[in-house]
């Protein structure tokens, strides 16, 4: 099946709705080779009957007649009862065999990249649930590829800032603007481990969403890992014009977890980077830790 010109990543396409008038090839297939049947048999019946008028017209015995009579009232029957067969299997491959048909349809569809597509409401029973299951995961696959996108701007923008930060450097260099001393090439190394880093989570990610993230859990003070990370970016909200904030209830420094410290502290320091760069200058980020029936809630806020 051919990709829809209007898929996922096209903006401003309407959800696309199997309407009542509208006849999947599943649909059309099914319907065609009833009613050829139904009209092959009809004129089966039909040709039977004028045949046995014209031998009732041209003259027979009595007897013959009555046997005549007695067929054409049980051909006519049949023919009736065909017809009243005809209006229930059309009403029942309506409310079965056409539900199946838009379904196999959407789902091609699906698989086709075609997210754009809902099917319309069966109303109760199996066929109500599998219809209203198929638009939610629809919507889901619609929100993962959302996300899938977002995900892949925010990685090529902090990707872009390093590179442009190592790229101006060694540029300056080489063209004579900037001397090879310990200050440039120390800014340059500094991007250098912010990119291997940022490659690093991106590493990290993949394995947490392959469900293949292995953590190393042991005994963590919160208390000492919310320091740790104030002490690590004072320097940069200094920088950046902020005030980075520590608050610790009484007694949290003899508080203990069972974690992994280091996915704890690549965790805060992710929060922390972000309330750096969108914070406005003379805001303040608050690192807070609390604790609520043996869970610790660890709180980056910014103003």
């Amino acid at each position: 099946m051919k990709r829809p010109d209007h898929g996922p990543w096209s903006r401003g396409q309407h959800r696309r709705r199997w309407r009542e008038g509208e006849h999947p090839p599943w649909n059309r297939f099914f319907f065609f080779r009833f009613l050829f049947l139904l009209i092959s048999f009809s004129f089966l019946v039909l040709g039977g009957l004028t045949l046995l008028t014209y031998r009732l017209a041209t003259g027979i015995s009595g007897n013959e007649q009555l046997a005549l009579l007695t067929w054409v009232q049980a051909c006519a029957g049949a023919f009736i009862l065909v017809t009243l067969a005809f209006v229930v299997a059309r009403r029942l491959f309506r409310r079965t065999v056409t539900p199946v048909a838009e379904i196999l349809t959407a789902v091609s569809e699906v698989a086709e990249g075609n997210l754009a597509i809902e099917l319309p409401d069966y109303g109760p029973g199996e066929f109500g649930e599998l219809g209203r299951a198929f638009n939610r995961m629809v919507q889901e696959l619609e929100r993962a590829e959302a996300q899938r996108r977002n995900l892949t701007a925010d990685v090529a923008h902090e990707l872009r800032t390093p590179l442009h930060i190592i790229q101006g450097n060694l540029e300056g260099i080489l063209d004579g603007v900037y001397e090879p001393d310990q200050t440039h090439i120390e800014a340059t190394l500094e991007e250098t481990q912010a990119l291997a880093r940022l490659v690093d989570d991106l590493q990290t990610l993949t394995l947490a969403e392959a469900g293949q993230l292995q953590l190393i859990l042991e005994a963590v003070n919160p208390a000492e890992l919310l320091t740790d990370a104030q002490t690590s970016f004072s320097g940069q909200a200094e920088a950046a014009g902020l005030d980075l904030v520590l608050a610790l209830p009484a007694g949290a420094e003899s508080w203990r977890l069972r974690g992994d410290a280091g996915r704890l502290n690549q965790v805060l320091s992710i929060l922390l980077m972000n309330g750096i760069r969108h914070t406005p200058a003379g805001g303040q980020i608050t690192l807070a830790l609390g604790r609520d029936n043996g869970d610790f809630h660890f709180t980056v806020s910014d103003t």
